[in-house]
């Protein structure tokens, strides 16, 4: 009887203690313009969910041009990235939020010259994001340039999302990134989901110079799910009823 006490009791635990596998990312909804001067506003496909996660990238065909300002969707938030983004008569840039506010129909943007392509994309995840990296360059001309590693992930579990601004015209994204695949005026903004891939790539496009980056967006709590007190109370409730 002892032995087969201590025997169910393993097993329990051991059922109690198996983690979760971290949490999926989606992709929500993706919208972008062209050629939209300041202030540009974006019209989105659907409202924003409150809580998800924002990411909005932009490209230009002047240098040393940025976003100043977003409204719509909550407070956005301006990271700093390795690297530059401006180069070779290009610019591009790139905010995130963590946390949208619900029911947003629109995001508008201030900025310092028009913009060859504004993209806004909205994922979620059960556990929620936290930044992760990011890093931005600029490339010669050439045909099916190399992408951007956004760098060493801290992350298992990201959402990986590269965007250039093009001389030519792109047609393809590095990693076969489908979370989106978008050209807006053969721009490109192009995202991973459930990743790890943080190698460059290649972009399939015509002859051109370019500006590009990538940001990582990692699920906040790693998806491993530790046993709460009321499993551990059912444990020894099953354990007593055994």
């Amino acid at each position: 009887m002892k032995k087969c006490l201590q025997s169910s009791a393993f097993f329990v635990w051991l059922i109690c203690s198996i983690p979760a596998h971290a949490a999926t990312w989606a992709l929500v909804q993706h919208a972008s313009t062209s050629n939209c001067g300041s202030p540009c506003t974006l019209t989105l496909t659907q409202n924003t969910t409150a809580g998800n996660i924002g990411i909005i990238t932009t490209g230009f065909t002047s240098t040393g041009k940025t976003i100043s300002a977003i409204s719509g969707g909550g407070t956005w938030i301006h990271p700093t990235c390795s690297g530059s983004g401006s180069g070779n008569g290009h610019s591009v840039d790139v905010w995130y939020i963590l946390s949208l506010t619900g029911g947003v129909g629109s995001i508008q943007t201030t900025s310092s010259a028009t913009q060859d392509f504004l993209e806004f994309t909205e994922y979620s995840n059960p556990n929620g994001g936290a930044f992760d990296v990011c890093a931005m360059r600029n490339a010669a001309s050439g045909t099916n340039l190399a992408g951007t590693s956004a760098g060493v992930l801290g992350g298992s579990n990201d959402v990986i999302l590269q965007f250039a601004v093009m001389g030519g015209t792109a047609s393809g994204c590095p990693n076969s990134a489908a979370s989106p695949a978008d050209f807006p005026n053969g721009d490109a903004a192009c995202g991973l989901i459930n990743s790890t891939n943080n190698a460059a790539g290649n972009y399939t496009n015509t002859a051109g110079s370019a500006a590009m980056g990538s940001i990582a967006i990692k699920e906040a709590s790693g998806g491993g799910t530790s046993v709460s007190p009321t499993n551990k109370r059912r444990r020894y409730d099953l354990v007593d009823e055994l």
